[in-house]
């Protein structure tokens, strides 16, 4: 049985153009989908509540990854879940 104030960490690799919308539609409005900023290899952030909420906490952080190794070997792997 889960309790209903664990937190679970979920990773997903998918292409720039399925990430705009599913960011989109998790905000309730796939009208914005175009204006989603979403860069190869970035990292977005958000929290998913129980009840279908999301907070958005980080989008296409790019930066600070894009030169390290652990980057480097995510992006040569495919992570789904």
């Amino acid at each position: 049985r889960r309790r209903a104030d664990r937190r679970t960490a979920r990773l997903r690799g998918g292409h720039s153009r399925f990430n705009k919308v599913l960011i989109a539609t998790l905000q309730d409005d796939l009208t914005k989908a175009s204006d989603v900023a979403q860069g190869e290899t970035c990292v977005n952030v958000l929290d998913l509540t129980p009840d279908g909420r999301c907070t958005v906490r980080a989008l296409n952080l790019r930066g600070a990854l894009r030169d390290s190794g652990a980057m480097r070997k995510l992006s040569a792997t495919r992570v789904s879940v």
